[in-house]
């Protein structure tokens, strides 16, 4: 018999959506989350030599997060979003992503001040996805 409580296949990261230190109800809804971290690279050639340098900074981390739309829930979040942008209010969306290692470890990864884009698919005979587009210009933080 296996252990409920063991990471499983499509299991293995928790993630949510926090708003101003809220937590939006969209948990239920997501089908797929990705984090890339961002680089600039930097080439520089020193003087007298025909070489280049290439260095790579990180200077912060990108991703999706893809939901299948069961209720209003994402519609209603992305209009409150967009409503803040255009009148210019601050909102620190932060996204917290917590992985389960087959070892049985845990990790928490904070992403703070997110700027989200959304697109939205709607395929005939196919169910509605909506696709949050995420960035921040920060370090993720171990929690």
């Amino acid at each position: 018999m296996s252990d409920i409580d063991l990471p499983v296949e499509g299991r293995d990261v928790a993630v949510m959506v926090m708003v101003n230190g809220q937590i939006k109800r969209l948990v239920d809804q997501i089908t797929n989350f990705t984090s890339n971290a961002v680089y600039d690279r930097m080439e520089t050639k020193p003087l007298g030599t025909a070489d280049v340098l290439i260095d790579d900074v990180a200077v912060g981390w990108e991703g999706t997060i893809e939901t299948a739309v069961s209720r209003a829930t994402v519609d209603d979040f992305m209009d409150e979003v967009h409503a803040a942008q255009r009148a210019r209010v601050p909102m620190a969306v932060q996204i917290r992503e917590q992985v389960r290692y087959r070892d049985g470890t845990v990790r928490t990864y904070l992403y703070p001040e997110c700027k989200l884009q959304v697109a939205t698919t709607n395929v005939r005979a196919e169910a509605r996805k909506t696709t949050l587009n995420w960035k921040t210009g920060k370090n993720r933080i171990r929690v």
